[in-house]
């Protein structure tokens, strides 16, 4: 929509009726003819609360170095993933001064012994550091004869971390929102090259040439 904004030509004394306007045209295009865009991904999202196991259904959302791993090295359909958000029934934070006992029970039940959706099982895989500050974290159902240990030793050698802290730590770096921007240099210089061309700049070296 902001897009949408930004190529209308002209001034206009009333912005927010032109909002309104494009919101409302938003509202009808259909959401499965839009595009996704390729540092997005389309995953399963529930929320568990002291009651409830509820799913949304599918959402889009930044992917992370986890996700496009499986999804586009070793064939995971975006299914095998799962957000989740733990709160109130109405959507909000829950609280540990207004979490009784056996709620807390409940949530670590559903959250360690995995969530069963249309006959596959869930289980837990990690969370990011920003996610757990949002109460939210990943399930995953392995796919292709994967296991959950197996995934998260491809993530890489984590046997400094002594504490359960610092092990989830980093292990939760691997699931922070990113966009693929990865370029391998050939020890030439072919990374410094390939950003002069980037930045449209070239050496005095070159130009001399």
């Amino acid at each position: 929509m902001l897009t949408e904004m930004r190529n209308i030509h002209g001034k206009t004394r009333h912005p927010a009726k032109m909002f309104h306007a494009l919101y409302e045209a938003d509202e009808e295009v259909d959401e499965v003819l839009r595009p996704i865009p390729e540092f997005c991904v389309s995953l399963p999202r529930i929320l568990i609360t002291p009651c409830r196991v509820c799913v949304s259904g599918f959402e889009v959302e930044m992917s992370n170095r986890m996700v496009r791993k499986f999804i586009e090295t070793f064939g995971f359909s975006s299914e095998a993933f799962v957000r989740v958000s733990i709160g109130d029934e109405n959507g909000d934070k829950l609280y540990s001064d207004h979490i009784s006992e056996h709620v807390e029970r409940r949530i670590k039940a559903l959250v360690l012994g995995g969530v069963v959706l249309v006959n596959k099982k869930y289980q837990f895989l990690a969370f990011s550091s920003s996610q757990l500050k949002e109460q939210s974290l990943w399930l995953v159902c392995p796919e292709r004869g994967w296991t959950v240990l197996q995934m998260r030793e491809s993530m890489g050698d984590f046997s400094m971390c002594k504490t359960p802290a610092k092990y989830a730590a980093r292990i939760g770096q691997v699931f922070s929102t990113t966009i693929d921007t990865s370029f391998a240099g050939d020890g030439t210089g072919g990374f410094m090259a390939w950003s002069q061309r980037k930045l449209g700049l070239t050496s005095e070296a070159n130009e001399s040439e």
